[in-house]
């Protein structure tokens, strides 16, 4: 049995609330999967290294791009960033 702060599908629900009350995105189940593939398939940019185990990645979502911590632990991401996350804007439109 996992900790509390480590079970997935805690993770994963968290994650997707960060995503909607940070970065204002509503991410489906489906979403959120895709996400986690882009960073599992490196089509995702590392920004910053938070500990041994958890990373910093820019992710595309739609037109948007966002920032997604992903947990190597759990395989996963746990939680996005806004903008008062990191120095640059969390979600920075890239359709321009």
């Amino acid at each position: 049995m996992f900790p509390v702060h480590a079970d997935p599908e805690n993770s994963r629900q968290h994650a997707i609330e960060r995503a909607r009350e940070r970065c204002g995105l509503s991410l489906s189940l489906s979403d959120y999967e895709a996400l986690n593939l882009q960073i599992c398939r490196s089509q995702s940019r590392l920004v910053a290294r938070e500990s041994g185990y958890r990373k910093v990645h820019e992710v595309r979502h739609g037109g948007a791009m966002v920032l997604a911590v992903f947990s190597k632990r759990l395989h996963m991401i746990v939680t996005f960033l806004g903008a008062g996350g990191n120095p640059q804007k969390a979600q920075v439109d890239r359709r321009r």
